[in-house]
């Protein structure tokens, strides 16, 4: 709501931002205002459909206004004593103030709520949902444009030069990581009856801080309001996040970790537990108490229930390295072959001859990156290696209101990061083809739109280390970057697992960039030829 007040219990103006308009409900928490010369309490405005209905109180009088369309008519519902001149003026200010009010609620909608109470990120809009209790103002995206603390989760002194800046900004308060600054030291509303139950107890800090806001954008139809103000908010510790007790797993058996974005009694997650296993857990324990209740926030559980049977094939992992790089080496002799034909076209200025080569290049490309993703498609559904681990239940197996699964993260995101593996698969092929051209201008000129930097896959790289945080399991990062790490093992182009155990360490491309170099020098031509499809080949294949 673009008022400027004056709030009787502060004695000061304060301007009311787009961060206090809910599309469906706005409720300014402040004893008193002054508007049009008059003093009202409890304003509240409701939109409904086209309709919006204004809410006033003066004293022992009450005021309703509804504007049944966003045009500006008015309609005084019910009114009580009413002063005449007051009331037009008022009446004034109103038309002239919410007549744009759905486009204001559309608009505010952008923007991230700031203390509201959320579930899931999308009811923060732009913003994300989290903290314990979950609430819009607990969020911290590393990176993202920000004006001020508050667009930044309300984590303080976070928004640097535009940017939220929050891993410098907890390492600095003396917090472990990003989550426990975020749970100890996030900007609250000030408590409530109803906010204080959703807190579980919440301590308030004798300190308060003064958010600033932007308002700019309203002043497009209403000059008077000022570029920014401030609005004030005491300060909450969050109450301390007690995890379950660690259970110890047996061989054979498996464990989850559910959380749910409201608390549950300790019956009601043994039926979810129930629900995942599909027995009775072995065993479980209860974390994130609220107050002293018998209401908590997840449950960690142990499961005897066998996971999928997988019958392997022992010869399947040397089958699947010999498609995955007999293949695409195949197709790599292939591809060198019509770049040299390309580059005499090229010095001919044979242009006929260049676009027919340009067009089997991009074949032959489009046939290795057919190969990259047949060749990653093997293991599923066939369990290998490493890949033992992963959970086979898919992340829809409890579907049951917004409650988080651990494994159910760890799936989503592992299929992230295989795709991100077809993608640098693709990356090496194209690398081989440089160095087996000599460097020729061919594979930059054709395909330098496609190359991308090889340090974008490490996996210490920001692009990978986003891919892997979970801010509800914030633990799965390493367990995911172990998983990513073994499984690019398997999948690098002419090069053995045994040789690819520096792919953990800090500036891995480098190291690898100089194997390809090697192994795909121009010297060794001769050893790609036996990987060469020939014309027998290609009609042995179609018999």
């Amino acid at each position: 709501m673009p008022l400027d007040f004056f709030a009787e219990e502060c004695g000061r103006h304060i301007t009311i931002s787009q961060t206090d308009v809910y599309c469906s409900q706005l409720r300014l928490g402040i004893g008193s205002i002054r508007i049009a010369g008059s003093i009202f309490r409890n304003l509240e405005i409701t939109q409904s459909g086209e309709t919006l209905y204004i809410r006033l109180q003066r004293g022992d009088e009450l005021l309703t206004v509804r504007i049944s369309s966003l045009g500006g008519n008015e309609e005084p519902l019910q009114h009580y004593k009413r002063e005449a001149h007051n009331y037009k003026q008022l009446k004034n200010l109103l038309t002239t103030t919410l007549t744009n009010m759905k486009i204001l609620a559309c608009m505010a909608s952008e923007e991230c709520v700031p203390f509201k109470k959320c579930y899931t990120d999308d009811e923060c809009n732009d913003g994300t949902c989290f903290g314990v209790p979950l609430k819009c103002t607990c969020a911290c995206a590393q990176g993202a444009y920000c004006r001020t603390d508050t667009w930044c989760g309300g984590l303080r002194d976070s928004c640097r030069n535009e940017r939220c800046d929050c891993e410098s900004v907890y390492k600095s308060w003396g917090y472990v990581d990003l989550l426990d600054a975020q749970l100890k030291h996030c900007l609250k509303s000030p408590c409530t009856v109803d906010t204080a139950k959703i807190d579980c107890g919440a301590e308030k800090l004798n300190e308060t801080a003064d958010i600033p806001v932007d308002v700019s954008f309203f002043k497009w139809y209403l000059a008077r309001i000022p570029e920014t103000g401030t609005v004030p908010a005491d300060l909450y510790k969050c109450k301390e996040h007690v995890p379950p007790e660690e259970l110890r797993i047996p061989e054979g058996s498996w464990s989850d970790l559910l959380r749910d974005l409201d608390s549950r009694s300790e019956e009601d997650w043994v039926r979810l537990a129930k629900k995942g296993c599909g027995r009775k857990p072995t065993a479980y324990a209860l974390g994130g108490r609220c107050n002293d209740e018998d209401s908590y926030f997840e449950i960690a559980f142990v499961c005897d229930n066998p996971k999928k049977e997988v019958q392997v094939d022992d010869d399947l992992v040397g089958y699947k390295k010999q498609y995955h790089d007999g293949s695409q080496l195949a197709l790599l002799s292939r591809f060198v072959d019509i770049a040299d034909l390309f580059d005499e076209a090229k010095i001919r200025n044979d242009t006929g001859s260049m676009a027919k080569y340009t067009t089997s290049l991009n074949k032959t490309f489009e046939a290795a990156k057919g190969v990259v993703a047949g060749a990653h498609r093997l293991p599923n559904g066939i369990t290998v290696g490493s890949d033992c681990n992963d959970f086979p239940i898919r992340p829809s197996y409890i579907n049951e209101g917004y409650v988080l699964s651990r494994e159910e993260s760890f799936s989503d995101k592992w299929d992230k990061l295989k795709r991100i593996a077809v993608e640098r698969s693709e990356q090496l092929f194209l690398l081989a083809a440089h160095f087996l051209t000599n460097r020729t201008s061919v594979v930059q000129e054709l395909f330098g739109g496609e190359m991308k930097d090889l340090a974008k896959y490490n996996v210490d790289s920001a692009y990978i280390r986003e891919k892997r945080y979970s801010r509800y399991f914030p633990d799965l990062a390493k367990r995911l970057g172990d998983h990513y790490v073994d499984y690019l093992r398997n999948y690098t182009l002419g090069v053995s697992r045994e040789d690819l155990a520096f792919l953990t360490q800090h500036g891995a491309h480098a190291r690898l960039t100089s194997m390809f170099e090697e192994l795909f020098s121009p010297d060794r031509r001769a050893y790609f030829e036996q990987f060469r499809i020939t014309k027998a080949d290609e009609k042995k294949s179609h018999q």
